[in-house]
Protein backbone atom coordinates (compact mmCIF):
# COMPACT_ATOMS: atom_id res chain seq x y z
CA UNK A 1 0.00 0.00 0.00
CA UNK A 2 2.79 2.42 0.93
CA UNK A 3 4.64 1.64 -2.32
CA UNK A 4 1.51 2.35 -4.37
CA UNK A 5 0.87 5.58 -2.47
CA UNK A 6 4.43 6.81 -3.00
CA UNK A 7 4.29 5.94 -6.70
CA UNK A 8 0.95 7.73 -7.11
CA UNK A 9 2.06 10.89 -5.28
CA UNK A 10 5.26 11.09 -7.30
CA UNK A 11 3.37 10.51 -10.57
CA UNK A 12 1.05 13.44 -9.74
CA UNK A 13 4.08 15.64 -8.97
CA UNK A 14 5.70 14.65 -12.25
CA UNK A 15 2.53 15.47 -14.19
CA UNK A 16 2.24 18.85 -12.49
CA UNK A 17 5.89 19.81 -13.05
CA UNK A 18 6.63 18.26 -16.44
CA UNK A 19 8.40 20.58 -18.91
CA UNK A 20 7.96 20.56 -22.71
CA UNK A 21 9.65 17.75 -24.62
CA UNK A 22 12.91 19.40 -25.66
CA UNK A 23 15.49 16.62 -25.56
CA UNK A 24 18.03 16.38 -28.37
CA UNK A 25 17.23 12.68 -28.84
CA UNK A 26 13.71 12.31 -27.49
CA UNK A 27 11.99 14.75 -29.82
CA UNK A 28 13.65 13.50 -33.05
CA UNK A 29 12.90 9.90 -32.04
CA UNK A 30 9.23 10.81 -32.08
CA UNK A 31 9.66 12.49 -35.49
CA UNK A 32 11.40 9.38 -36.82
CA UNK A 33 8.41 7.30 -35.72
CA UNK A 34 6.00 9.67 -37.51
CA UNK A 35 7.62 9.16 -40.91
CA UNK A 36 6.14 6.96 -43.67
CA UNK A 37 9.15 4.64 -43.53
CA UNK A 38 9.64 4.77 -39.76
CA UNK A 39 11.02 1.25 -39.43
CA UNK A 40 14.10 2.30 -41.43
CA UNK A 41 15.14 4.38 -38.42
CA UNK A 42 15.93 1.30 -36.32
CA UNK A 43 19.02 1.94 -34.22
CA UNK A 44 21.25 -0.99 -33.18
CA UNK A 45 22.18 0.73 -29.92
CA UNK A 46 18.46 0.99 -28.96
CA UNK A 47 16.93 -1.69 -31.16
CA UNK A 48 13.33 -1.78 -29.88
CA UNK A 49 13.08 1.93 -29.19
CA UNK A 50 11.79 3.04 -32.59
CA UNK A 51 9.15 0.24 -32.70
CA UNK A 52 8.09 1.43 -29.23
CA UNK A 53 7.91 5.01 -30.54
CA UNK A 54 5.85 3.87 -33.53
CA UNK A 55 3.40 2.21 -31.12
CA UNK A 56 3.13 5.43 -29.12
CA UNK A 57 2.53 7.45 -32.30
CA UNK A 58 -0.35 5.18 -33.27
CA UNK A 59 -1.74 5.19 -29.72
CA UNK A 60 -1.59 8.97 -29.39
CA UNK A 61 -3.38 9.39 -32.73
CA UNK A 62 -6.00 6.85 -31.73
CA UNK A 63 -6.84 8.66 -28.46
CA UNK A 64 -6.93 12.04 -30.22
CA UNK A 65 -3.68 13.54 -28.88
CA UNK A 66 -1.17 13.44 -31.78
CA UNK A 67 1.37 15.56 -29.91
CA UNK A 68 4.18 15.15 -27.40
CA UNK A 69 1.97 14.82 -24.30
CA UNK A 70 1.31 11.04 -24.54
CA UNK A 71 5.07 10.43 -24.86
CA UNK A 72 5.69 12.26 -21.60
CA UNK A 73 2.75 10.63 -19.82
CA UNK A 74 4.03 7.17 -20.77
CA UNK A 75 7.49 8.13 -19.48
CA UNK A 76 5.97 9.28 -16.20
CA UNK A 77 3.97 6.04 -15.87
CA UNK A 78 7.11 3.96 -16.45
CA UNK A 79 9.11 6.04 -13.95
CA UNK A 80 6.34 5.62 -11.38
CA UNK A 81 6.32 1.86 -11.98
CA UNK A 82 10.09 1.76 -11.46
CA UNK A 83 9.68 3.52 -8.11
CA UNK A 84 6.84 1.20 -7.07
CA UNK A 85 8.79 -2.00 -7.75
CA UNK A 86 11.99 -0.51 -6.37
CA UNK A 87 10.27 0.22 -3.05
CA UNK A 88 8.93 -3.32 -2.86
CA UNK A 89 12.35 -4.79 -3.61
CA UNK A 90 14.27 -2.60 -1.17
CA UNK A 91 11.77 -3.16 1.62
CA UNK A 92 11.94 -6.91 1.12
CA UNK A 93 15.75 -6.73 1.25
CA UNK A 94 16.25 -4.37 4.17
CA UNK A 95 12.98 -4.61 6.11
CA UNK A 96 13.23 -0.87 6.66
CA UNK A 97 10.42 1.34 5.41
CA UNK A 98 12.55 4.41 6.21
CA UNK A 99 15.45 3.29 4.02
CA UNK A 100 13.12 2.18 1.22
CA UNK A 101 11.19 5.44 1.23
CA UNK A 102 14.33 7.59 1.35
CA UNK A 103 15.92 5.60 -1.48
CA UNK A 104 12.83 5.90 -3.69
CA UNK A 105 12.47 9.63 -3.02
CA UNK A 106 16.15 10.17 -3.75
CA UNK A 107 15.90 8.27 -7.05
CA UNK A 108 12.62 9.99 -7.98
CA UNK A 109 14.18 13.46 -7.84
CA UNK A 110 17.69 12.57 -8.97
CA UNK A 111 18.34 14.80 -11.99
CA UNK A 112 18.60 12.20 -14.72
CA UNK A 113 15.86 9.86 -13.54
CA UNK A 114 13.66 12.98 -13.54
CA UNK A 115 14.91 14.18 -16.93
CA UNK A 116 14.89 10.86 -18.83
CA UNK A 117 11.30 10.09 -17.85
CA UNK A 118 10.04 13.45 -19.09
CA UNK A 119 12.10 13.62 -22.26
CA UNK A 120 11.13 10.45 -24.15
CA UNK A 121 14.29 8.39 -23.75
CA UNK A 122 14.66 4.57 -23.53
CA UNK A 123 16.32 4.63 -20.10
CA UNK A 124 13.11 4.38 -17.99
CA UNK A 125 12.35 1.03 -19.65
CA UNK A 126 15.94 -0.05 -18.90
CA UNK A 127 15.49 1.00 -15.26
CA UNK A 128 12.25 -0.98 -14.98
CA UNK A 129 13.85 -4.04 -16.57
CA UNK A 130 16.79 -3.90 -14.16
CA UNK A 131 14.61 -3.54 -11.07
CA UNK A 132 12.55 -6.56 -12.15
CA UNK A 133 15.77 -8.43 -13.02
CA UNK A 134 17.16 -7.92 -9.52
CA UNK A 135 13.76 -8.79 -8.02
CA UNK A 136 13.86 -12.15 -9.80
CA UNK A 137 17.21 -12.87 -8.11
CA UNK A 138 15.82 -12.04 -4.66
CA UNK A 139 15.41 -15.56 -3.28
CA UNK A 140 14.76 -16.49 0.34
CA UNK A 141 17.81 -18.78 0.44
CA UNK A 142 20.22 -16.24 -1.02
CA UNK A 143 21.07 -18.67 -3.84
CA UNK A 144 20.74 -17.81 -7.54
CA UNK A 145 17.23 -18.25 -8.94
CA UNK A 146 16.12 -21.32 -10.83
CA UNK A 147 13.10 -22.33 -12.88
CA UNK A 148 10.71 -19.55 -13.80
CA UNK A 149 12.65 -16.96 -11.79
CA UNK A 150 15.81 -17.58 -13.78
CA UNK A 151 13.83 -17.51 -17.02
CA UNK A 152 12.12 -14.26 -16.01
CA UNK A 153 15.46 -12.69 -15.12
CA UNK A 154 16.76 -13.60 -18.59
CA UNK A 155 13.70 -12.03 -20.22
CA UNK A 156 14.30 -8.81 -18.27
CA UNK A 157 17.92 -8.70 -19.42
CA UNK A 158 16.88 -9.27 -23.03
CA UNK A 159 14.44 -6.35 -22.86
CA UNK A 160 17.07 -4.12 -21.24
CA UNK A 161 19.65 -4.97 -23.93
CA UNK A 162 17.17 -4.31 -26.72
CA UNK A 163 16.55 -0.90 -25.20
CA UNK A 164 20.22 -0.17 -24.47
CA UNK A 165 22.84 -2.28 -26.19
CA UNK A 166 25.49 -1.72 -23.50
CA UNK A 167 23.44 -3.57 -20.84
CA UNK A 168 24.99 -6.67 -22.42
CA UNK A 169 28.04 -6.08 -20.19
CA UNK A 170 25.91 -7.24 -17.24
CA UNK A 171 25.29 -10.69 -18.71
CA UNK A 172 28.83 -11.95 -17.95
CA UNK A 173 28.40 -10.65 -14.40
CA UNK A 174 25.27 -12.76 -13.94
CA UNK A 175 26.93 -15.78 -15.53
CA UNK A 176 29.84 -15.55 -13.09
CA UNK A 177 27.45 -15.49 -10.13
CA UNK A 178 25.49 -18.42 -11.56
CA UNK A 179 28.75 -20.35 -11.82
CA UNK A 180 30.30 -19.60 -8.44
CA UNK A 181 27.16 -19.41 -6.30
CA UNK A 182 25.32 -22.47 -7.62
CA UNK A 183 23.92 -24.54 -4.70
CA UNK A 184 25.59 -27.87 -4.06
CA UNK A 185 23.94 -30.83 -5.71
CA UNK A 186 21.88 -28.82 -8.20
CA UNK A 187 23.22 -30.62 -11.25
CA UNK A 188 25.49 -29.39 -13.98
CA UNK A 189 26.07 -25.71 -13.19
CA UNK A 190 28.14 -25.23 -16.34
CA UNK A 191 25.17 -26.34 -18.44
CA UNK A 192 22.86 -23.92 -16.64
CA UNK A 193 25.27 -21.02 -17.12
CA UNK A 194 25.74 -21.79 -20.82
CA UNK A 195 22.01 -22.30 -21.45
CA UNK A 196 21.03 -19.07 -19.66
CA UNK A 197 23.71 -16.88 -21.23
CA UNK A 198 23.47 -18.60 -24.59
CA UNK A 199 19.69 -18.16 -24.71
CA UNK A 200 20.06 -14.41 -24.14
CA UNK A 201 22.75 -14.18 -26.83
CA UNK A 202 20.66 -16.25 -29.25
CA UNK A 203 17.47 -14.22 -28.80
CA UNK A 204 19.23 -10.86 -28.97
CA UNK A 205 21.39 -11.97 -31.89
CA UNK A 206 18.39 -13.29 -33.82
CA UNK A 207 16.47 -10.05 -33.37
CA UNK A 208 19.48 -8.01 -34.41
CA UNK A 209 19.97 -10.16 -37.48
CA UNK A 210 16.29 -9.87 -38.41
CA UNK A 211 16.45 -6.06 -38.05
CA UNK A 212 19.58 -5.93 -40.19
CA UNK A 213 17.88 -7.97 -42.91
CA UNK A 214 14.77 -5.78 -42.81
CA UNK A 215 16.87 -2.63 -43.19
CA UNK A 216 18.91 -4.12 -46.07
CA UNK A 217 21.93 -2.21 -44.78
CA UNK A 218 25.03 -2.00 -46.99
CA UNK A 219 27.30 -2.72 -44.03
CA UNK A 220 28.07 -6.24 -42.81
CA UNK A 221 26.03 -7.47 -39.86
CA UNK A 222 28.86 -6.87 -37.37
CA UNK A 223 29.55 -3.40 -38.76
CA UNK A 224 25.90 -2.46 -38.43
CA UNK A 225 25.44 -3.99 -34.97
CA UNK A 226 28.50 -2.16 -33.61
CA UNK A 227 27.80 1.02 -35.57
CA UNK A 228 27.45 3.22 -32.48
CA UNK A 229 31.00 2.51 -31.41
CA UNK A 230 32.38 2.86 -34.92
CA UNK A 231 30.47 5.92 -36.12
CA UNK A 232 29.60 8.16 -33.16
CA UNK A 233 32.99 8.46 -31.47
CA UNK A 234 35.87 6.26 -30.36
CA UNK A 235 36.49 5.09 -26.81
CA UNK A 236 36.98 8.33 -24.91
CA UNK A 237 39.31 6.99 -22.21
CA UNK A 238 42.02 6.28 -24.77
CA UNK A 239 42.74 10.02 -25.13
CA UNK A 240 42.77 10.93 -21.41
CA UNK A 241 45.16 10.89 -18.50
CA UNK A 242 44.12 8.91 -15.43
CA UNK A 243 43.46 12.08 -13.44
CA UNK A 244 41.34 13.57 -16.24
CA UNK A 245 39.40 10.32 -16.48
CA UNK A 246 38.81 10.33 -12.70
CA UNK A 247 37.80 14.00 -12.62
CA UNK A 248 35.38 13.62 -15.54
CA UNK A 249 33.84 10.56 -13.91
CA UNK A 250 33.25 12.64 -10.78
CA UNK A 251 31.50 15.23 -12.96
CA UNK A 252 29.21 12.52 -14.36
CA UNK A 253 28.54 10.88 -10.99
CA UNK A 254 27.83 14.18 -9.24
CA UNK A 255 25.44 15.25 -12.01
CA UNK A 256 23.62 11.93 -11.57
CA UNK A 257 23.12 12.50 -7.85
CA UNK A 258 22.73 16.27 -7.62
CA UNK A 259 21.34 18.82 -10.09
CA UNK A 260 24.67 20.32 -11.12
CA UNK A 261 23.50 23.00 -13.56
CA UNK A 262 24.13 25.87 -11.08
CA UNK A 263 27.49 24.37 -10.10
CA UNK A 264 28.61 24.02 -13.72
CA UNK A 265 27.43 27.55 -14.46
CA UNK A 266 29.47 28.89 -11.53
CA UNK A 267 32.61 27.10 -12.77
CA UNK A 268 32.09 27.79 -16.48
CA UNK A 269 34.45 30.79 -16.60
CA UNK A 270 37.42 28.82 -15.26
CA UNK A 271 40.08 27.11 -17.41
CA UNK A 272 39.51 23.42 -18.17
CA UNK A 273 42.47 22.32 -16.02
CA UNK A 274 41.17 24.26 -13.01
CA UNK A 275 37.70 22.74 -13.36
CA UNK A 276 39.15 19.23 -13.57
CA UNK A 277 41.34 19.96 -10.54
CA UNK A 278 38.30 21.09 -8.54
CA UNK A 279 36.27 17.99 -9.38
CA UNK A 280 39.24 15.66 -9.03
CA UNK A 281 40.12 17.00 -5.58
CA UNK A 282 36.50 16.83 -4.47
CA UNK A 283 36.38 13.23 -5.71
CA UNK A 284 39.45 12.23 -3.72
CA UNK A 285 37.97 13.79 -0.57
CA UNK A 286 34.63 12.05 -1.16
CA UNK A 287 36.27 8.65 -1.69
CA UNK A 288 38.34 9.09 1.48
CA UNK A 289 35.27 10.12 3.51
CA UNK A 290 33.20 7.19 2.26
CA UNK A 291 36.04 4.80 3.02
CA UNK A 292 36.24 6.06 6.61
CA UNK A 293 32.48 5.70 7.04
CA UNK A 294 32.52 2.19 5.57
CA UNK A 295 35.33 1.05 7.86
CA UNK A 296 33.82 2.63 10.97
CA UNK A 297 30.41 1.05 10.36
CA UNK A 298 31.72 -2.45 9.49
CA UNK A 299 30.18 -2.08 6.03
CA UNK A 300 33.27 -3.58 4.40
CA UNK A 301 33.14 -6.68 6.61
CA UNK A 302 29.44 -7.14 5.94
CA UNK A 303 29.92 -6.59 2.20
CA UNK A 304 32.56 -9.34 2.09
CA UNK A 305 30.28 -11.69 4.02
CA UNK A 306 27.32 -10.94 1.75
CA UNK A 307 29.47 -11.38 -1.33
CA UNK A 308 30.08 -14.97 -0.23
CA UNK A 309 26.60 -15.70 1.11
CA UNK A 310 24.11 -13.87 -1.08
CA UNK A 311 23.88 -14.26 -4.86
CA UNK A 312 21.83 -11.07 -5.32
CA UNK A 313 24.47 -8.99 -3.54
CA UNK A 314 27.23 -10.51 -5.65
CA UNK A 315 25.18 -9.96 -8.81
CA UNK A 316 24.39 -6.32 -8.00
CA UNK A 317 27.97 -5.53 -7.09
CA UNK A 318 29.39 -7.15 -10.23
CA UNK A 319 26.76 -5.51 -12.46
CA UNK A 320 27.66 -2.14 -10.94
CA UNK A 321 31.39 -2.75 -11.47
CA UNK A 322 30.98 -3.98 -15.04
CA UNK A 323 28.74 -1.05 -15.91
CA UNK A 324 31.09 1.48 -14.29
CA UNK A 325 33.96 0.05 -16.33
CA UNK A 326 31.93 0.61 -19.52
CA UNK A 327 31.06 4.21 -18.59
CA UNK A 328 34.64 5.02 -17.61
CA UNK A 329 36.04 3.99 -20.98
CA UNK A 330 33.13 5.30 -23.05
CA UNK A 331 31.77 8.61 -21.69
CA UNK A 332 32.81 9.22 -18.07
CA UNK A 333 31.29 12.71 -17.88
CA UNK A 334 27.86 11.71 -19.24
CA UNK A 335 25.39 11.41 -16.34
CA UNK A 336 22.62 9.44 -18.07
CA UNK A 337 25.05 6.51 -18.29
CA UNK A 338 25.92 6.76 -14.60
CA UNK A 339 22.22 6.84 -13.68
CA UNK A 340 21.96 3.12 -14.52
CA UNK A 341 24.31 2.21 -11.67
CA UNK A 342 21.95 3.70 -9.07
CA UNK A 343 19.83 0.56 -9.10
CA UNK A 344 22.40 -2.19 -8.46
CA UNK A 345 24.05 0.01 -5.83
CA UNK A 346 20.74 0.57 -4.01
CA UNK A 347 20.17 -3.20 -4.02
CA UNK A 348 23.58 -3.64 -2.38
CA UNK A 349 22.71 -0.90 0.14
CA UNK A 350 19.36 -2.54 0.90
CA UNK A 351 21.06 -5.82 1.80
CA UNK A 352 23.70 -4.04 3.87
CA UNK A 353 21.11 -2.03 5.81
CA UNK A 354 19.67 -5.24 7.18
CA UNK A 355 23.04 -6.60 8.29
CA UNK A 356 25.45 -3.78 9.12
CA UNK A 357 25.33 -1.64 12.24
CA UNK A 358 24.75 1.79 10.80
CA UNK A 359 22.50 3.35 13.44
CA UNK A 360 24.93 6.24 13.96
CA UNK A 361 24.40 7.18 10.32
CA UNK A 362 20.59 7.28 10.39
CA UNK A 363 20.09 10.97 11.26
CA UNK A 364 22.82 12.33 8.94
CA UNK A 365 21.62 10.16 6.03
CA UNK A 366 18.00 11.25 6.47
CA UNK A 367 19.06 14.90 6.61
CA UNK A 368 21.30 14.50 3.55
CA UNK A 369 18.59 12.83 1.46
CA UNK A 370 16.04 15.49 2.42
CA UNK A 371 18.43 18.35 1.62
CA UNK A 372 19.64 16.87 -1.68
CA UNK A 373 16.10 15.97 -2.79
CA UNK A 374 14.87 19.49 -1.98
CA UNK A 375 17.81 20.93 -3.94
CA UNK A 376 17.05 18.62 -6.85
CA UNK A 377 13.34 19.42 -6.96
CA UNK A 378 14.02 23.16 -7.03
CA UNK A 379 16.90 23.18 -9.50
CA UNK A 380 15.45 20.42 -11.71
CA UNK A 381 12.41 22.60 -12.19
CA UNK A 382 14.49 25.75 -12.73
CA UNK A 383 16.76 23.94 -15.20
CA UNK A 384 13.73 22.65 -17.11
CA UNK A 385 12.30 26.15 -17.35
CA UNK A 386 15.61 27.46 -18.67
CA UNK A 387 16.05 24.66 -21.21
CA UNK A 388 12.41 24.75 -22.30
CA UNK A 389 13.39 27.42 -24.83
CA UNK A 390 14.67 24.47 -26.87
CA UNK A 391 11.14 23.08 -27.28
CA UNK A 392 11.07 23.00 -31.09
CA UNK A 393 7.40 23.69 -31.79
CA UNK A 394 7.29 27.44 -30.92
CA UNK A 395 10.71 27.94 -32.52
CA UNK A 396 9.59 26.24 -35.73
CA UNK A 397 6.42 28.35 -35.68
CA UNK A 398 8.53 31.52 -35.35
CA UNK A 399 10.63 30.50 -38.36
CA UNK A 400 7.53 29.74 -40.40
CA UNK A 401 6.02 33.10 -39.43
CA UNK A 402 9.05 35.32 -40.11
CA UNK A 403 11.27 33.48 -42.60
CA UNK A 404 9.65 33.18 -46.00
CA UNK A 405 10.13 30.37 -48.49
CA UNK A 406 12.99 32.23 -50.22
CA UNK A 407 14.38 33.99 -47.14
CA UNK A 408 17.46 32.97 -45.20
CA UNK A 409 18.46 32.86 -41.53
CA UNK A 410 22.10 32.43 -40.53
CA UNK A 411 23.54 30.86 -37.37
CA UNK A 412 27.11 30.04 -36.46
CA UNK A 413 26.73 26.29 -35.83
CA UNK A 414 24.19 23.52 -35.42
CA UNK A 415 25.86 22.12 -32.31
CA UNK A 416 26.68 23.63 -28.98
CA UNK A 417 25.04 26.40 -26.99
CA UNK A 418 24.86 29.64 -28.94
CA UNK A 419 22.69 32.58 -27.95
CA UNK A 420 21.23 30.50 -25.11
CA UNK A 421 19.99 27.98 -27.67
CA UNK A 422 21.07 24.49 -28.64
CA UNK A 423 20.46 24.66 -32.39
CA UNK A 424 21.11 20.98 -33.06
CA UNK A 425 17.55 19.93 -32.17
CA UNK A 426 16.04 22.80 -34.17
CA UNK A 427 17.94 21.87 -37.33
CA UNK A 428 17.02 18.20 -36.86
CA UNK A 429 13.38 19.23 -36.78
CA UNK A 430 13.76 21.57 -39.74
CA UNK A 431 14.80 18.57 -41.83
CA UNK A 432 11.25 17.27 -41.39
CA UNK A 433 9.62 20.49 -42.65
CA UNK A 434 9.38 22.54 -45.84
CA UNK A 435 11.65 25.15 -44.22
CA UNK A 436 14.68 22.84 -44.17
CA UNK A 437 16.62 24.97 -46.69
CA UNK A 438 15.96 28.31 -45.02
CA UNK A 439 18.60 27.95 -42.29
CA UNK A 440 22.36 28.12 -42.83
CA UNK A 441 24.87 27.02 -40.20
CA UNK A 442 28.22 28.59 -41.08
CA UNK A 443 30.33 25.78 -39.65
CA UNK A 444 28.49 22.63 -40.72
CA UNK A 445 27.04 23.88 -44.02
CA UNK A 446 29.96 25.96 -45.27
CA UNK A 447 33.27 25.76 -43.38
CA UNK A 448 33.48 21.98 -42.93
CA UNK A 449 32.65 21.10 -46.58
CA UNK A 450 35.23 23.63 -47.83
CA UNK A 451 38.02 21.73 -45.98
CA UNK A 452 39.91 24.87 -45.03
CA UNK A 453 39.61 26.77 -48.30
CA UNK A 454 38.16 30.26 -48.70
CA UNK A 455 35.37 28.99 -50.95
CA UNK A 456 32.87 29.03 -48.08
CA UNK A 457 33.25 32.79 -47.72
CA UNK A 458 32.42 33.34 -51.39
CA UNK A 459 29.49 30.96 -51.15
CA UNK A 460 27.98 32.69 -48.11
CA UNK A 461 28.50 36.14 -49.66
CA UNK A 462 26.80 35.02 -52.87
CA UNK A 463 23.85 33.47 -51.01
CA UNK A 464 23.30 36.65 -49.03
CA UNK A 465 23.64 38.87 -52.11
CA UNK A 466 21.36 36.78 -54.32
CA UNK A 467 18.71 36.53 -51.61
CA UNK A 468 18.63 40.30 -51.06
CA UNK A 469 18.80 41.08 -54.78
CA UNK A 470 15.70 38.95 -55.31
CA UNK A 471 13.85 41.09 -52.76
CA UNK A 472 13.90 38.52 -49.97
CA UNK A 473 15.08 38.76 -46.38
CA UNK A 474 18.27 37.62 -44.66
CA UNK A 475 18.32 37.27 -40.87
CA UNK A 476 21.51 36.92 -38.82
CA UNK A 477 21.43 35.53 -35.30
CA UNK A 478 22.72 37.85 -32.57
CA UNK A 479 25.20 35.20 -31.41
CA UNK A 480 26.98 35.32 -34.80
CA UNK A 481 28.23 38.80 -33.84
CA UNK A 482 29.04 37.89 -30.22
CA UNK A 483 32.80 37.34 -29.62
CA UNK A 484 31.98 34.83 -26.86
CA UNK A 485 30.45 32.49 -29.46
CA UNK A 486 33.90 31.96 -30.97
CA UNK A 487 35.79 31.42 -27.71
CA UNK A 488 35.47 27.61 -27.55
CA UNK A 489 33.63 26.77 -30.71
CA UNK A 490 34.59 23.07 -30.68
CA UNK A 491 33.87 22.56 -26.98
CA UNK A 492 37.40 21.44 -26.20
CA UNK A 493 37.40 23.43 -22.95
CA UNK A 494 34.08 22.01 -21.74
CA UNK A 495 34.68 19.11 -19.29
CA UNK A 496 31.15 17.80 -19.87
CA UNK A 497 31.59 17.44 -23.63
CA UNK A 498 31.70 13.67 -24.32
CA UNK A 499 33.66 14.06 -27.53
CA UNK A 500 34.88 16.70 -29.97
CA UNK A 501 33.62 16.63 -33.53
CA UNK A 502 36.68 15.66 -35.62
CA UNK A 503 35.52 17.97 -38.42
CA UNK A 504 35.58 20.89 -36.01
CA UNK A 505 38.94 19.88 -34.60
CA UNK A 506 40.38 19.70 -38.14
CA UNK A 507 38.92 23.03 -39.30
CA UNK A 508 40.92 26.23 -39.01
CA UNK A 509 38.61 28.49 -36.98
CA UNK A 510 41.22 30.90 -35.61
CA UNK A 511 40.13 33.78 -37.87
CA UNK A 512 36.50 32.74 -38.24
CA UNK A 513 35.09 35.74 -36.41
CA UNK A 514 37.01 38.22 -38.56
CA UNK A 515 36.03 36.34 -41.73
CA UNK A 516 32.34 36.45 -40.80
CA UNK A 517 32.59 40.17 -39.99
CA UNK A 518 34.14 40.83 -43.40
CA UNK A 519 31.28 39.03 -45.13
CA UNK A 520 28.71 41.09 -43.22
CA UNK A 521 30.60 44.40 -43.54
CA UNK A 522 28.73 45.59 -46.70
CA UNK A 523 25.40 45.42 -44.86
CA UNK A 524 23.58 47.25 -42.09
CA UNK A 525 22.04 45.30 -39.23
CA UNK A 526 18.53 46.31 -38.22
CA UNK A 527 16.55 45.00 -35.29
CA UNK A 528 13.71 42.61 -36.10
CA UNK A 529 10.91 40.94 -34.14
CA UNK A 530 12.19 37.47 -35.14
CA UNK A 531 13.77 35.38 -32.39
CA UNK A 532 14.40 31.71 -31.72
CA UNK A 533 14.08 31.02 -28.01
CA UNK A 534 16.32 33.60 -26.36
CA UNK A 535 18.38 34.28 -29.50
CA UNK A 536 17.35 37.43 -31.33
CA UNK A 537 17.95 38.12 -35.03
CA UNK A 538 19.05 41.13 -37.03
CA UNK A 539 17.67 41.88 -40.45
CA UNK A 540 20.44 42.33 -43.01
CA UNK A 541 20.05 45.25 -45.45
CA UNK A 542 22.38 46.69 -48.12
CA UNK A 543 24.22 49.82 -47.02
CA UNK A 544 23.16 52.93 -48.90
Amino acid sequence: MLAALIGLVLAVMYLALRPPLYDIDGFPDRLDALGPDAISNLQPNHLLWIPFQITLVKLSSWIGYPNTVPFQVVGILINSSVLFFLFLLLYDLGRSWLFSMLAVIFVAFSPWFWYLGFENRPYPIVFLSLVLFFSAWNTSSGDPPSGWRLTASGACVVLAILMHQAIAVMVPAAMLVLWFRAPAGEGNRALRVVVWGGSIALIVGALYFAAWRVLIDDRTFLQWASGYLGEIHPIEASAMSLFSLFARSIIGILATLVQSAPIQKALSGLPLKTILDVYGTAGVIAVAALSIVALRSTLVIEAIRLLRANALFALSLLCALFWCAFVLVWEPSTPNYWSVVLFPMLVCAGLLVRQAKVEFLKAPVVALVVIVSAWNIYFNYQNDRELARNFPEPNLAAIEQHVGAHDLFIVLAKRGWLGDMDYELLFMCLDHTEAKNRGVAILEDLVYPSKGSASWQRELSERISSTLTAGNHVYVAHHVLDPDSYADICGTDDPTTPYVDPLCAAADTRDLRQQVEQILAPYDLRDSDFHVGGDYYYLLVQKT
